[in-house]
């Protein structure tokens, strides 16, 4: 067949042009895909930036039955009830009554639902107390009779649980609290209300706290049953207190002064007992206006019938408005905040106006998620991520920093453990290995890059930290001497006459390492126990604990060598092709200028080298950033910000992992791992870019070479 030129080069190009097509289609279709994990990641977390478009949906409106006084919500639905001066049960989206019953609602009572469940109270007697609950229907929950008759009642509060009852309540001269317990049995306790100087209480929503007040004191209390336990106190009050609610979930509180000041107090758990501190106040424009808790958030609501509704968040201590008022509306206005229907209402006459506060995400601010935040029940303003907890009214801790810090540990143990074998390696096997020897050595360590993290992270934390944690000493030892011997080691083969070493074939000093790891094995195994005895009194840990020291199994030294190990393969592939491709006719120039191996290597080939060599530490960085299984199972995942290498961390990646198959798409929780997805993606983005700059600047430094 005859050979046609102009045939074979059409056929070339063609295929040139497909290949050039096919590199270009796939390289803007990756840079496209990050473009677009930037724009999604980016607009997942416009809520959390955006403070002025909290509230996704306005008011509405219901209508009232004729003197309406207590407004109540379903427990399983979102189906409000209200009930007339007649005793008369409405559900507002019927015009008929739903039910009807002779009860006796006392003046001081709040009869305004401000817990999770629907309760009100009856009597069938002077001293008798009954109470029902309603949903679609009325049942008798509970009966109880208290200490007191009940016209002599100034003001009771009450929680009810499906299988108990907690009251406590004053008269002129008494403070007394009642309980019934699962089985039937009555708790009750009377105190002298004088003696005492209580001019107000609150009962916690779960009635095991009691706030207790006077003119210029506050007492906190723990109830046990009907029992008062007597936690803290404070004396010296400025002002006089109208008015407290205890915060559910906790022992702070939060109370309203004589002027209109709202104050936020939280009970601290200090070595010499508990103590009561004020944490922030904020002065009310109207010292008559309604508040109450929104428990899920830490917020208190304010009711200004001049202004509008605004949010005062306890824990950074900041304020919004949700909703201004075009008019000033009518001044005898009730208000509350009713947590089954995640609503604030207030209604006047006949008619009822609702607040949506979905979407009201005070948590997601960035002096939450990036700054000291100083959270009930803590000493000082810290950084912690705690975000779940068993309780729904738990206080969310989102703070970033414990975990950006974790990340940065663990990314630097592993490279501290990685980074000087895998360049160690990187060089002897590019520049000193025999080729023979290289052929079958580098495919092996690539080969390591195949192994999942997971069973890395699988065997680090099921074998190798109990292995550490049952021979610390010996096992750090080993680390601190295997170095040293390799050194010392090479300085005495250096005094080796020559007849001796150019036996050896060029690459084979390798196996000198084998004796010297044996011989650091033994020797850590001797000499741990003498040092175990001798200087930390038979037990290092204990030593450790005894003077602050904290230690975990699953720590920073396990997360090091098995993420270490992990980015052994990538740092030692990418630096041991760039040492390897420097031209070797720069080398052999040095030798012809009577420079030594090893001076040839210092001066020229591991410069030539660099750009690659700071770009494989780099992407082993990365790598390391970004790695989510080794420390998930290799670490406590607790977030502390200590860099003590016994003690574990919690990643951005691990984080993300654990936590986001159990988050409520756009819930704050959910939207703070977004967050978290993009610091990480940043990060990562950030030092592969830096690699890149490095990389260029050492080229063109070393081009003349």
């Amino acid at each position: 067949m005859a050979f046609n030129l102009q045939e074979n080069n059409s056929k070339r190009l063609r295929l040139d042009r497909i290949g050039r097509w096919t590199v270009s289609i796939g390289g803007v279709s990756i840079l496209a895909m990050l473009l677009l994990i930037f724009v999604f990641l980016t607009m997942e977390l416009i809520p959390i930036f955006n403070q002025n478009n909290r509230l996704s949906e306005g008011t509405d409106s219901l209508v009232l039955p004729k003197n309406a006084r207590a407004i109540y919500a379903s427990q399983v639905s979102d189906t409000l009830y209200a009930v007339d001066d007649q005793n008369e049960w409405f559900q507002l989206s019927t015009p008929t009554p739903v039910a009807k019953r002779e009860s006796y609602i006392h003046p001081g009572f709040t009869p305004i639902n401000r817990g999770r469940e629907l309760w009100r109270m009856e009597t069938s007697g002077s001293n008798q107390v009954d109470v029902y609950s309603l949903d679609d229907t009325v049942a008798t929950s509970h009966s109880i009779e208290l200490p007191v008759e009940l016209n002599q009642v100034q003001s009771l509060s009450y929680v009810a649980k499906s299988q108990s009852l907690t009251l406590v309540g004053t008269t002129d001269s008494e403070l007394f609290t009642a309980y019934l317990s699962s089985t039937g049995k009555r708790q009750v306790t009377v105190l002298n209300r004088q003696r005492l100087a209580i001019e107000g209480v609150a009962l916690s929503s779960a009635g095991d706290g009691l706030l207790l007040w006077g003119k210029d004191s506050i007492l906190i209390s723990r109830l046990n049953g009907a029992d008062i336990h007597t936690l803290a106190t404070i004396e010296g009050i400025d002002e006089d207190i109208v008015e407290a609610h205890l915060i559910p979930g906790s022992f702070g509180f939060v109370a309203q002064t004589a002027s209109g000041e709202l104050q936020y107090w939280s009970m601290l758990s200090l070595q010499q007992g508990f103590q009561i501190q004020k944490l922030a106040h904020l002065d009310m424009d109207d010292p008559h206006a309604e508040w109450d808790l929104m428990h899920r958030h830490r917020t208190v609501l304010i009711f200004e019938p001049s202004k509008g509704v605004t949010a005062w968040q306890l824990t950074n201590n900041t304020t919004s408005e949700l909703l201004y008022f075009d008019t000033a509306v009518s001044e005898s206005v009730n208000f509350t905040y009713l947590p089954n229907i995640d609503k604030a209402v207030w209604w006047s006459g006949e008619l009822l106006h609702r607040l949506p506060m979905r979407g009201y995400r005070p948590e997601l601010s960035l002096k939450n998620v990036f700054g000291k935040v100083w959270y009930d029940g803590y000493e000082e303003p810290e950084f912690v991520w705690q975000t779940t907890a068993l309780a729904d009214n738990y206080e969310a801790k989102v703070s970033l920093v414990p975990l950006v810090f974790g990340t940065i540990k663990a990314a630097f143990y592993a490279m501290l453990f990685a980074v000087p074998i895998a360049i160690g390696g990187a060089i002897y096997t590019a520049y000193f290995m025999s080729s023979t020897l290289r052929a079958w050595v580098k495919p092996t360590i690539e080969l390591m890059e195949a192994l999942p993290t997971v069973i890395i992270g699988f065997l680090a934390g099921l074998w190798l930290a109990p292995m550490i944690d049952e021979n610390l000493v010996s096992s750090v030892l080993f680390l601190l001497l295997f170095p040293l011997l390799i050194v010392l080691v090479s300085f005495i083969w250096s005094w080796v006459p020559k007849k001796v070493t150019s036996n050896i074939p060029s690459g084979l000093h390798l196996i000198t390492v084998v004796p010297m790891i044996i011989f650091s094995l033994l020797l850590a195994q001797w000499g741990a126990p003498i040092i175990e005895n001798g200087y930390f009194f038979g037990d290092v840990q204990t030593y450790l604990a005894d003077r602050g020291i904290a230690y975990d199994q699953r720590n920073s030294l396990i997360v090091g060598i098995a993420m270490g190990f992990a980015v052994i393969p990538t740092i030692f592939t990418l630096a041991e092709e760039a040492i390897y491709s420097v031209p070797k006719h720069l080398s052999q120039a040095a030798f012809a200028l009577g420079a030594s191996k090893w001076q040839a290597l210092s001066s020229v080939v591991l410069q030539t080298a660099s750009s690659g060599i700071v770009s494989a530490i780099m992407v082993g960085l990365g790598k390391a950033v970004g790695e989510t299984m080794i420390v998930l199972m290799a670490t406590g995942n607790t977030p502390v910000q200590e860099w003590n290498i016994f003690e574990g961390m919690r990643s951005l990646a691990s984080t993300i992992a654990i936590e986001m198959p159990e988050s409520e798409v756009a819930s704050s929780h959910y939207q703070i791992l977004i967050l978290s997805a993009f610091l990480l993606f940043v990060f990562t983005f950030l030092l592969n870019s830096l690699a890149e700059m490095i990389r260029q600047r050492l080229r063109e430094k070393y081009r003349s070479l």
